[in-house]
């Protein structure tokens, strides 16, 4: 095995001294800030000569571990393709294209497929290229999306005519990735950044039009929220969103009348997190106003405010209400019980409901490209730590499962070989910490002598899913335990997970990971 033969650089401390609150405080490596300065640009070259030296010893594994991975890479790949209106839409990647190509097929999947946008075509001669909204026009005759060109997250939003192929010329700059169609006249609502970066506004554009023409129709002066807009999946309300960590406020516009003034839901307040979507003559609301787990209220359009929100399910200590995904017949609700993702179908002509059951002890689940609003077919993607990434169809009055998808493994790739499980540890005050668990049957002894991988969070109140990881596979194939410990600063056993890790009670985060 060779060895390093260079020792680490070290770094030359220049102190200085900062006062705050009337607290003095000392960095003896503030000037390493300074990015253009030779002097840390050559510490930053000392750094990669040593860490390329250091690990020199190990490149017969580490050329191992790289091969085993790529081999496991589908070059080729294509998404399932969604039905919007009388098209279906998908996106695909090609062997040796770094970006992807965007396409459609008119009716039928077995119809000549028609490129809408070809990301390579347009990252030429660019060094970064992200796209991120991708919407057609109601009447699928136009494509409006918001790409970021030089990574600063700042967007354009362009605009092409999917019939002539050619781009309209007005360009708008300064974009967030939010951006909805209204349902006619050519009318696009998109988000713009403030000097912090910050969603703050929203706008309107007139297709054809110079953007120097464009309304912005609010301007949210809450420098803790965020705005959005969004459209209800029944396609007749927009949605325009302020939100942020504990407050958020809706407002609602008919889709069908742009120039009109947007309505409020109900009024911001202080700790009050709402989220509405649209149901015939309701809108459906999931809140924490009266249960820190969330409930799910209907109330009328007509007269939207708190006043009226009649409950139909309500979270409880172990059960949190994350969403609802409203179809002609159905609601769809998605919850975590117990740590554990679930969707529960209420079938609103038979008054019943049912929850899907999945196999596995750990898993993750969720929506995915369900775009039709009069459909008994609702798509799910699902993964586990031993199932790779799937995408199947769930019929909601038959719930028979229909897969339409599951990830290509080039290399081969048998679950029957793998285990996982769902286990908890006992914290220091005694709470329960869920861990999700995997590794290879064979010779497996759980006597301790297996080397762990342990992954944790635990903050803003994101759930770590358990999902499958081709790269994951070079670890249990030696003889590894992965986990993903679960612990509080997520979601993961509803909001209390999230409010007693942060602030003055972070520490709980790091005292659950050591235990």
């Amino acid at each position: 095995m060779k060895k390093p033969t260079l020792s680490p650089p070290l770094v030359l401390k220049k102190p200085q001294t900062f006062e705050l609150h009337g607290d003095m405080r000392t960095d003896d490596y503030f000037w390493l800030r300074e990015k253009e300065n030779p002097a840390v640009i050559a510490h930053l070259n000392d750094e990669n000569k040593y860490t390329e030296s250091y690990l020199s010893q190990h490149q017969p594994l580490m050329d191992s571990l790289f091969n085993e991975m790529k081999a496991r890479i589908a070059e080729d790949d294509a998404d399932v393709p969604v039905k919007n209106g009388d098209w279906y839409y998908y996106s695909r990647i090609q062997s040796g294209q770094e970006y992807s190509v965007h396409c459609r097929k008119f009716k039928s999947l077995d119809a000549p497929e028609e490129i809408i946008l070809d990301e390579n075509v347009l990252a030429e001669g660019k060094d970064y290229f992200s796209i991120d909204a991708l919407e057609p026009s109601p009447d699928h005759k136009w494509l409006a999306y918001s790409v970021d060109i030089d990574g600063s997250e700042r967007h354009q939003v362009r605009f092409k005519n999917l019939e002539t192929g050619e781009h309209s010329p007005e360009v708008i700059t300064g974009a967030a990735t939010s951006l909805e169609w209204a349902e006619q006249d050519r009318v696009v609502f998109y988000t713009l950044l403030d000097a912090q970066d910050r969603p703050d506004r929203v706008a309107r554009h007139v297709l054809g039009q110079s953007p120097e023409h464009d309304v912005t129709v609010y301007k949210e002066n809450d420098p803790q929220l965020f705005v959005g807009v969004s459209k209800s999946r029944s396609r007749e309300i927009l949605f325009l969103e302020s939100h942020g960590k504990v407050t958020s406020e809706v407002q609602f516009l008919a889709a069908r009348d742009p120039l009109g003034t947007f309505k409020m839901v109900e009024p911001r307040k202080r700790g009050v997190i709402y989220s509405v979507d649209h149901h015939a003559e309701k809108f459906l609301i999931v809140t924490n106003d009266t249960v820190q787990n969330f409930r799910l209220v209907e109330t009328p359009v007509a007269s939207p405010g708190a006043a009226n929100w009649k409950e139909i399910r309500r979270g409880s200590p172990t059960l949190l209400i994350k969403a609802v995904d409203p179809f002609r017949d159905f609601w769809v609700v998605l919850e975590r019980e117990n740590g554990l993702p679930q969707i529960r179908v209420m079938d609103l002509k038979s008054k019943t409901e049912h929850v899907i059951d999945f196999p596995e002890p750990t898993y993750q689940v969720g929506s995915g490209g369900n775009v039709e609003f009069d459909s008994d077919t609702y798509r799910l993607t699902y993964t586990s730590m031993v199932t790779p990434s799937s995408v199947f169809d769930y019929n909601l009055k038959t719930r028979a499962r229909e897969v339409k998808k599951t990830q290509k493994i080039p290399s081969g790739y048998d679950p029957t070989l793998y285990k996982s499980e769902y286990v908890f540890a006992t914290a220091e005050d005694g709470t329960k910490i869920p861990i999700s668990l995997v590794y290879k049957k064979e010779g497996f002894k759980k006597d301790g002598s297996h080397p762990l991988y342990l992954y944790g969070y635990g903050s803003y109140g994101m759930s770590m899913p358990a999902t499958f990881s081709t790269v994951r596979l070079s670890l249990l194939d030696r003889g590894f335990v992965y986990a993903i410990a679960h612990i509080r600063g997520g979601s993961e056993m509803g909001r209390a997970w999230y409010e007693n890790a942060k602030f003055l009670t972070k520490k709980t985060t790091f005292s659950d990971f050591v235990t």
